[in-house]
């Protein structure tokens, strides 16, 4: 147990620098701190999803994202700006990690119980291959409306994923 989180009592003691400047600097880095580990965490978890479907792109954010993991664990928190940290997010993955920790700071604190809903990651879509699949109907009146106005897919980014730095 670090002596920032020893308990006294009743009450937790931490530490309390005092300059304004210090504490906003402390609270910056506990901040990235966060925001690193949650990203981590959905990348070894293969939660990260690209937002592009093309294989070109898809292979830069993966390099990008796998080179920034390194960089973490080579060099520490120290090593990577947190910018570089949001920048990677904003590339791979629709969730924003200020939404989420508003979403759950809201849960515990002002909503009910009872009005909350439950969150999972989405499964993995499946990806089609819509030439393929017009060559075999033969005429484009088969063609499915859903196909056509499907969403985007989305590539999951894993540490096992074929791209290499």
């Amino acid at each position: 147990m670090s002596p920032e989180d020893a308990v006294v009592g009743d009450k937790k003691e931490s530490k309390f620098h005092f300059s304004k400047l210090k504490r906003r600097q402390d609270m910056e880095k506990k901040r990235k701190i966060r925001k690193i580990e949650w990203m981590r965490q959905m990348y070894y978890g293969g939660h990260l999803e690209a937002k592009s479907t093309n294989q070109e792109t898809l292979g830069l954010i993966h390099t990008a994202t796998k080179g920034l993991i390194q960089s973490i664990e080579d060099g520490g928190i120290d090593s990577v700006m947190e910018w570089e940290v949001d920048e990677v997010l904003n590339w791979t993955n629709t969730l924003n990690f200020d939404e989420y920790v508003a979403n759950w700071k809201e849960i515990a604190t002002s909503n009910s119980s009872a009005n909350f809903k439950s969150f999972r990651f989405g499964q993995e879509q499946k990806i089609y291959d819509y030439a393929a699949i017009s060559e075999d109907m033969g005429t484009a009146e088969n063609t499915s409306y859903e196909n056509i106005y499907k969403g985007p897919n989305f590539t999951r980014l894993t540490p096992n994923s074929t791209y290499k730095i």
